[in-house]
């Protein structure tokens, strides 16, 4: 198996901070900032377990994808866990389609929407209430949101200290070259990037990326995730690591090594997923998938676990808690908690705590994590206490946590092609009825144009966008 990140999350407790009204403390809210007229914007109750205040996640929507559908992708659960504010604006400056315009006009810090991504970063930064570390501000995104964030991320990367590219062609490639063969090649890429970092580019030695593709995506070309992984590697001056990480049996991790043990590069190949924004259990939307990993809680991990801007405090003398396995019954109504709890050498464990939905469970100090108990309802976190003392009687604590979900896998919004205000057809666009691809005031019929009879082809399940391949990268 390939080397995790040897960094610790241990941490001592998390203090709750005040939130002053204009930033409402575990919920979405409404805001315009940064030259945008809409961000949906989650602000969580704790802090990140690293670095100073809380991170901060930009993600960039994909093309027809209204963003209220990141309201639905438990993305709120990503920010309760990692004390991550989540913020998803609409793209100002649409092109065809409602896409990031990441093709089209000047790479440049002061111009068009990279201009009010950059500004909303700096905004929030500024926001007291919302308590940002500047050294944990993240840019992710879908498709030409993807194309779009690796842009700002290397236009920016003295603001973005990680970036989250989901079925993202490269920074440069151009309108239709997201289908198809790839465009340009790794150094071309690479090259790419730095200029437009220009007199920024020293920052890209503290920056890491992911990327991630879906293996069933008939959108995007798939090869994209590794060009754009090595292109990053090849900036940042770090190798691939040899074999691949299970993620929760569903993902495929390959990793690139980086400084004190981190991993400034990494790669999700998503088994089962097409052209969409992984979700994971309960999530639902157009492009957000329902079948696989939680792909914003993966990146809140990787961030956290590989951050090379925050000044990290390991605590050598923490409890180690290792080996949480969380596992609900099938009908939902309970659940089993074990794990494995070491003391630090020199150390003695003093109180190991079990938290279920704000249950607490005293476990035995024998090295064994093992609790069974009644839940109800769909979402619940776990957390694992260890608290131990040295010789000297000084205190040390680690806190683990894991949020799962009980609710039944709808699998919705997993299907290529899907548009927003849609009926039951796939890929129809608003002021549809029941026909697939059909255009407003249209009857049910496949593709039906105005004056035209009802077409042809009512129910077929294939996407509008699949029918018409010449402009599917308008599509996502």
């Amino acid at each position: 198996m390939m080397k995790k990140t040897a960094i610790s999350l241990a941490c001592a407790a998390v203090a709750t901070i005040g939130i002053s009204s204009t930033a409402m403390a575990g919920g979405w809210e409404t805001d315009r900032a940064g030259g945008f007229n809409s961000v949906y914007t989650y602000t969580p109750d704790d802090v990140s377990p690293v670095g100073n205040g809380r991170s901060l996640m930009i993600v960039l929507h994909g093309c027809t994808q209204p963003i209220n559908n990141y309201k639905t992708a438990n993305l709120d659960k990503v920010a309760e866990e990692w004390g991550m504010v989540v913020a998803v604006p609409d793209a100002a400056n649409k092109q065809g389609f409602s896409c990031w315009g990441y093709w089209t006009g000047s790479k440049s810090r002061s111009a068009g929407d990279y201009k009010n991504v950059i500004n909303l970063a700096k905004e929030y930064i500024d926001d007291a209430s919302k308590d940002i570390d500047p050294n944990q501000v993240y840019v992710a995104g879908l498709s030409s949101g993807g194309a779009f964030a690796m842009t700002v991320g290397c236009l920016a990367p003295d603001i973005f200290a990680g970036m989250g590219l989901d079925a993202a062609p490269s920074a440069g490639t151009s309108s239709s070259g997201a289908m198809g063969p790839k465009e340009s090649s790794v150094s071309q890429t690479a090259q790419r990037c730095k200029s437009y970092a220009g007199s920024y580019a020293s920052e890209f030695d503290t920056q890491i990326t992911n990327t991630a593709y879906g293996t069933s995506d008939s959108t995007v070309n798939t090869g994209y995730g590794l060009q754009n992984a090595s292109a990053m590697a090849s900036i940042y001056g770090v190798s691939k690591l040899s074999g691949t990480n299970s993620i929760e049996g569903r993902a495929k991790e390959t990793l690139w090594d980086g400084p004190d043990g981190t991993n400034q590069v990494s790669m999700l190949e998503l088994s089962g997923v097409s052209h969409a924004w992984p979700g994971g259990s309960g999530a639902r939307g157009s492009y957000i998938d329902g079948s696989n990993i939680n792909y914003g809680m993966y990146l809140a991990e990787y961030f956290a676990n590989n951050n090379l801007r925050v000044d990290r405090v390991v605590d050598e003398y923490a409890p180690v808690v290792s080996g949480l396995e969380v596992t609900p019954s099938e009908d939902g109504t309970s659940v089993a908690v074990e794990a494995t709890v070491e003391a630090a050498a020199d150390t003695t464990l003093t109180a190991v705590t079990v938290i279920i939905d704000g249950e607490e469970f005293e476990s035995p100090l024998d090295g064994y994590v093992s609790v069974e108990t009644a839940i109800s309802g769909d979402d619940h976190k776990v957390e694992i206490i260890a608290d131990s003392v040295d010789a000297e009687g000084n205190p040390h604590q680690t806190i683990k946590k894991k949020s799962f979900s009980t609710a039944e896998d709808t699998g919705t919004g997993t299907g290529t092609g899907s548009l927003p205000g849609m009926g039951s057809g796939l890929g129809s666009l608003p002021g549809m009825g029941s026909g697939l691809g059909s255009l407003p005031g249209m009857g049910s019929g496949l593709g039906s144009l105005p004056g035209v009879g009802s077409g042809i082809g009512t129910g077929v399940s294939s996407s509008w966008c699949s029918m018409m391949p010449w402009m599917s990268w308008m599509c996502n």
